[in-house]
């Protein structure tokens, strides 16, 4: 965009000037900008600059929400489905439709009653505006608040997911904690009482070895005599002893066993509940929980950048654009025969005493119109009675000239046929009169 350039003329006196303004141009980033803003492009480039400026900054807040609810829209999807296709095909429908929401908003806003205050009567018409745009931040704000806040959130729901499962894990323990002493004591007993019981058969392998092989100094004899087989007897029971403790310990192990897969399938339960604790909702709730001050700075920011474009235009002082985009309504209505007339109306209660009413419209090429259709139709409607009358007039004198064409001789009566006589004799036509 270039700045204005100043031009003097001289009249043909020579001794004044007159300043003339050429309006600048403008490329087409700010024509977009004004697009964005919903003015018209064909008024805003025979403006001042400040025109310019005003209604491109205007766009620009309107864009920048836009590009806002696309990006945030997109975090948005990644956290929820962990698609990049997903999100690269809702994000931008989203921001579209944020986009055109906006735009609408902000073009439809109006101008106000052209001051730089704000009245009453202005701010409770910009209301429904104000509520949908501050929706609007809402809406914005909270997905873009898990992004910045996103390393801060993994860690606090790593910290709180821990300490949910400790915090089950201790549960579960201590419901149990009695079973699983005493259960550890008689693991230990089992243990002992093994041990002891091999001690036990290796004492007695070495007494029935030296009583095989004659080495026991009370009994020299060799062989397996009366002693021999009372330390086999002795021998083989505490095998069985050892073996019904053996029986007994592996049995206490895998109950112990067991109840660990159990507590273990407890934990595996608890963690993949906590995994859907790490969704969209989620993720807002704690972050208003642990940053609420952030959490609400953000969203005043969206809501000013939502509400800016709105209130300023409300609080500016008309320009030369809305001059003469009043005139060129003005004058496209005049174009097509359509009437506005204002009236003020007093009124008690009111601090100006009264109010502007408009009158309904006045559609003058409308009325034009249904005139001459009702004048061509009355018109049609006498032609076609005078053409009735003249057709009735001439079919009446043509009747009192030959009333005979209008008559028809009623046929003769059929005659029976004679007795006797054959359809060949039968007379085929009446017979031919005779001259007396």
């Amino acid at each position: 965009m270039t700045s204005p350039t100043p031009h003097s003329t001289a009249t043909s006196s020579g001794s004044s000037e007159i300043w003339t303004y050429d309006p600048p141009r403008s490329g087409r980033l700010v024509r977009g900008l004004w697009w964005c803003a919903g003015a018209d492009a064909q008024i805003l480039v025979r403006c001042t600059f400040a025109e310019h400026v005003k209604f491109a900054s205007i766009g620009g807040f309107v864009l920048a929400t836009g590009l806002l609810a696309t990006l945030t829209m997109w975090f948005a999807m990644l956290t929820v489905f962990k698609s990049i296709a997903v999100a690269s095909v809702i994000a931008p429908a989203w921001g579209v439709m944020i986009f055109n929401i906006d735009r609408f908003i902000v073009s439809s806003t109006g101008k106000g009653d052209g001051e730089e205050t704000i009245s009453k009567t202005e701010f409770r018409n910009a209301l429904p505006r104000l509520v949908m745009a501050l929706a609007i931040s809402f809406a914005v704000s909270a997905p873009l608040e898990t992004k910045i806040f996103e390393r801060e959130l993994d860690q606090w729901i790593a910290e709180d997911n821990s300490n949910i499962r400790n915090a089950e894990r201790q549960k579960y323990q201590s419901v149990y904690a009695n079973e699983e002493s005493l259960r550890n004591a008689r693991i230990s007993a089992l243990q002992t009482q093994i041990r002891e019981q091999d001690s036990a058969i290796l004492e007695q392998n070495k007494y029935l070895v030296k009583e095989q092989f004659g080495q026991n100094p009370n009994s020299p004899l060799t062989g397996c005599g009366g002693n021999c087989k009372k330390l086999l007897s002795a021998d083989s029971s505490l095998k069985k002893r050892l073996s019904a403790l053996n029986d007994e310990l592996q049995e206490a192990l895998q109950e112990q066993k067991d109840r660990q897969t159990e507590v273990d399938n407890v934990m595996s339960a608890s963690a993949s509940t906590l995994q859907n604790r790490d969704g969209l909702l989620a993720r807002v709730i704690l972050a208003h929980e642990r940053a609420p001050w952030s959490c609400a700075l953000i969203t005043f920011v969206l809501v000013c950048i939502e509400w800016a474009p709105i209130v300023f235009k409300l609080m500016l002082v008309k320009g030369p654009y809305d001059y003469i985009e009043e005139s060129v309504r003005d004058l496209i209505r005049a174009q097509e025969g359509v009437e506005v007339s204002h009236r003020w109306q007093a009124m008690a209660g009111v601090p100006e005493g009264g109010r502007l009413v408009t009158d309904p419209p006045i559609h003058h090429r409308a009325r034009i119109e249904v005139a001459r259709r009702r004048k061509a139709t009355n018109t049609q409607l006498a032609v076609e009675a005078a053409a009735w009358r003249a057709y009735r007039a001439r079919l009446v004198a043509d009747a009192t000239a030959r009333p005979e064409q209008y008559f028809e001789e009623p046929p003769r009566p059929a005659q029976p046929p004679l007795d006797g006589a054959t359809d060949a004799s039968r007379p085929t036509s009446d017979p031919a009169p005779v001259d007396v």
